[in-house]
């Protein structure tokens, strides 16, 4: 089997907005699902008309192995759900709030040999290239206690796309959907109901 990338994340969105006849979408993409969608827009720019990016980097661009030695290493002393409640602690404000506490339980059903990939591919991610193409609306959003990507790295991200707006969302970790959710979702919603109602 290939290894998880974020490239092949974005990659596989297109083949199944493809099979599924979309031509037009609007893309939010959150953490590494944010440098996903940046990688989707770019090869696939008459696709998406509008793009969010919650908590999210221009990334590091490191061979990984580092990120590799540290995750194992961490997965070895707690165990994986330790690793996971580690995780989930690590990266919100309110981590027993039922919409974090629900995402630890997936967390906890994953093979954490995929995580140990999935964070190696992150950790890989230099995505400068890829927003500097970026031609639709933009939206870059974080949160005001996000220890992993804090506001200055989303006004970074920003600067890199043409015409893009860069919010904080108050009291919210990396995970900020997870945190405040009602607020996450409104601002999104707003933000592309708006990109809809100037291409009208």
């Amino acid at each position: 089997a290939k290894p998880f990338t974020v490239e092949q994340q974005a990659a596989d969105a297109a083949a199944l907005l493809d099979y599924l006849g979309v031509s037009s979408v609007r893309v939010l993409g959150l953490s590494m699902g944010g440098q996903a969608a940046l990688h989707l827009t770019k090869s696939r720019p008459q696709l998406v008309a509008a793009l969010g990016l919650a908590n999210t980097s221009l990334g590091r661009g490191t061979d990984g192995a580092e990120r590799r030695a540290s995750v194992c290493s961490e997965i070895e002393q707690l165990g994986w759900n330790g690793y996971a409640r580690a995780y989930i602690v690590s990266r919100t404000v309110y981590p027993d709030r039922s919409s974090a506490v629900a995402f630890e339980q997936v967390m906890k059903q994953m093979n954490p040999a995929c995580f140990v990939e999935q964070s190696v591919s992150i950790s890989r991610q230099n995505v400068s290239d890829a927003a500097s193409q970026i031609a639709v609306p933009t939206l870059v959003a974080s949160g005001d206690r996000d220890d992993s990507t804090p506001p200055g790295v989303a006004s970074a991200l920003a600067e890199v796309i043409k015409g893009a707006d860069v919010v904080t969302i108050p009291d919210a970790g990396h995970l900020s959907v997870l945190d405040q959710p009602a607020a996450f979702a409104g601002l999104f919603m707003d933000f592309f109901d708006r990109v809809d109602s100037e291409a009208l």
